[in-house]
């Protein structure tokens, strides 16, 4: 039997791949124009459209990769900790955190995260750090690895 897909996007016996043998993904997070670019091995990838802390919250500089947390807890001075699921949880899917490189300053609590509410990307907020999509950051957290560069950028 035949196998016939209406998306030619799937892989099909006799297609040929292409598999990388040490890709570099690196993010650079625009933060006046609400957006993050990643691009692999030097080359422009995808364009995000992200949401921002105040930004003294997230100084411009370089940062490596930390860690990455799937269902991620939020903490807060009001609240405590508050687990994923609780609707007052504001990170979303996912929670990657960013440690300061080189001349840049060390900032307590950054990172990147998902959110629950879409609106808030493409401008300031009060709530977390650095706001991506739910899809967008899981997409994010599966091709940059620990230790992957992330740039904050005016």
């Amino acid at each position: 039997m035949l196998f016939r897909s209406d998306k030619p996007e799937l892989l099909r016996i006799g297609r040929e791949i292409w598999v990388l043998q040490t890709p570099v993904f690196e993010l650079t997070v625009f933060k006046r124009a609400s957006s993050a670019v990643l691009t692999l091995n030097g080359q422009f990838f995808k364009r995000y459209e992200i949401g921002l802390c105040k930004s003294e919250y997230a100084p411009a500089g370089t940062y490596l990769i930390r860690n990455r947390v799937k269902k991620p807890s939020y903490r807060t001075p009001q609240h405590g900790e508050v687990e994923f699921g609780n609707p007052q949880n504001i990170l979303g899917t996912r929670w990657v955190t960013l440690s300061a490189t080189g001349e840049t300053p060390e900032v307590k609590g950054l990172g990147l995260h998902g959110t629950w509410n879409d609106a808030l990307l493409g401008r300031t907020s009060e709530e977390g750090r650095i706001r991506f999509s739910n899809a967008d950051i899981e997409e994010l957290c599966t091709l940059m690895t620990d230790g992957s560069a992330v740039t904050l950028a005016e």
